[in-house]
């Protein structure tokens, strides 16, 4: 737990990508966020690992479930999003 929240720190630290942002994209059904923020990710997977849970250890689909996002889960199965993994 403690390495990861260090990791977390770090990558936070040196990335571009603030935190929770597509956690927040998908809380506020911004599409043209999750596909950037997504592709972003993609490109930089040490980042997306430390990225993609947010505090609560929720994932982007966890959270658009949860906010009744149907469209969003959707769109996030098929971007690749594992229900089991974060990414």
């Amino acid at each position: 737990q403690q390495q990861l929240q260090q990791q977390v720190q770090q990558v936070t630290a040196d990335s571009s990508i603030p935190k929770f942002d597509l956690h927040h994209a998908v809380r506020t059904n911004d599409v043209a966020g999750i596909l950037r923020l997504h592709g972003r990710l993609r490109q930089q997977p040490s980042v997306a690992e430390a990225c993609l849970l947010d505090s609560n250890g929720h994932t982007p689909l966890y959270t658009a479930i949860a906010s009744g996002r149907l469209t969003i889960v959707d769109l996030l199965l098929h971007l690749g999003h594992n229900p089991v993994r974060a990414l």
